[in-house]
C-alpha cells in the first residue's frame, strides 16, 4: 500500500465530517495490519496518552469554554493515537519482507554428473548417483549444504561466514578453498587447496586437513593420510599423472575418474609394473589403449555394468 493512500485514509477518517465510508476504510487498513500480527509499541502509545492527558489538564485550569475544549482534547488524543497508527502502516507496508529460505535438491543419476553454482558463487561439482541439499540464499551467519554422495567444491571465500558440508556424521567446515567429498562408502575428504576442518558429530573428534591430505572417518575414528589430490579430483579435472606408480593403482585411480569398475581376468597374471605418463580430458578407451604399450594386455568393456575386464600377461618394460 502507497504511503499516500495511508494519509488520505487517515486525512478522511480525522475529518469531522468524515462518513461510514471512510472509517470502514480506514479500520479495513488496522484490521490488516492486525491480521499481520502488527501491533504499535507500547512505550509509544503511554507516551502519546500522557501527552494528550497534559494538554487536557492544562486546558481544564483555563476554565473557559470547557465543554468545547474537551471535545477538541479529545479528537486531539484520537488524532495522536491515529497518526501513530499510520507510520505504523506505513513502516509495515514498505518494509521489506524477509522468509526463510526454500532449500533445492539437486540430484544426479548413474553415468551423470552436474555443476552447480551456488548463490554465494561457490562452485559445485556433483559426481553421479549423488544428491546436494542447498538453500536459495544463505543466512547472515553461516552456508551449509549437505551432500549425499560425491562432489568436488570450490568454495568463494568469505572469512565472515564459513562454508560446512553436512554428510552422514561428518561435518567439514571451511572458509575459501578447494577439496572433494566422498560418502559412497567411509566419508573420505580430500583437500587440493586452502585448508579444512573435518569433524566427527558423534564422538565431537576433529581434525585440520592442508592440501594434498585426506581424511577417512572410519568407524569413530578420522584417519589423516598423505595423497595426491589429482587422484581424487580427477573425475571432475580428468586430469591424471602418473610417475612410476604401480599399474594396480592407475586402475584403481582410473575406477574412480570415470566412474567404471576395473577388473582382472582369473587368468591374469600379477605382474608389478611401474606407469609413468600424463592423460588431461582423454576418455578411458584412449587411456587403456594407451597403456597397451606398457602392459601386455587385452580387455573387454561392458557397457551395461560400465566394467572393464583385463587379461594381463607381463609387462613391457
Amino acid at each position: 500500500m502507497k504511503n499516500q493512500t495511508i494519509f488520505e485514509l487517515a486525512k478522511r477518517f480525522l475529518s469531522p465530517g468524515s462518513g461510514e465510508d471512510e472509517k470502514q476504510a480506514f479500520e479495513s487498513l488496522l484490521e490488516e495490519i492486525e491480521r499481520r500480527g502488527e501491533e504499535p509499541e507500547v512505550a509509544y502509545l503511554e507516551q502519546a496518552k500522557a501527552g494528550v492527558f497534559a494538554k487536557v489538564t492544562s486546558i481544564r485550569k483555563r476554565k473557559k469554554k470547557l465543554r468545547q475544549i474537551l471535545i477538541s482534547s479529545r479528537q486531539y488524543a484520537a488524532s495522536v493515537l491515529v497518526i501513530g497508527l499510520v507510520f505504523l502502516a506505513i513502516h509495515f507496508f514498505t518494509r521489506p519482507q524477509l522468509h526463510e529460505p526454500e532449500w533445492i535438491v539437486k540430484t544426479t543419476e548413474i553415468g551423470m554428473r552436474s555443476t552447480i553454482t551456488l548463490n554465494d558463487g561457490t562452485m559445485v561439482r556433483l559426481n553421479e548417483n549423488s544428491k546436494l541439499e542447498f538453500p536459495e540464499f544463505f543466512d547472515s551467519s553461516e552456508r551449509v549444504v549437505k551432500l549425499y554422495g560425491e562432489a568436488y567444491f570450490d568454495v568463494t571465500s568469505d572469512r565472515v561466514k564459513p562454508f560446512k558440508v553436512i554428510s552422514n556424521q561428518t561435518e567439514v567446515t571451511v572458509l575459501g578453498t578447494i577439496f572433494n567429498v566422498n560418502t559412497f562408502q567411509a566419508t573420505e575428504v580430500t583437500v587440493a587447496s586452502g585448508s579444512v576442518k573435518v569433524a566427527d558429530t558423534l564422538s565431537k573428534d576433529n581434525v585440520l586437513l592442508t592440501p594434498g591430505q585426506q581424511a577417512v572417518l572410519q568407524e569413530s575414528e578420522i584417519v589423516v593420510s598423505q595423497v595426491n589430490p589429482d587422484f581424487y579430483i580427477g573425475w571432475h579435472t580428468r586430469k591424471l599423472q602418473f610417475d612410476s606408480l604401480p599399474a594396480e593403482e592407475v586402475f584403481h585411480v582410473l575406477e574412480r575418474a570415470y566412474g567404471v569398475t576395473i577388473a582382472l581376468d582369473k587368468s591374469s597374471k600379477k605382474v608389478n609394473c611401474l606407469i609413468t605418463g600424463r592423460y588431461e580430458g582423454e576418455r578411458i578407451e584412449t587411456i587403456m589403449k594407451g597403456l597397451t604399450h606398457i602392459l601386455d594386455f587385452t580387455y573387454e568393456t561392458d557397457v551395461s555394468t560400465k566394467t572393464i575386464t583385463l587379461t594381463i600377461k607381463q609387462c613391457k618394460n
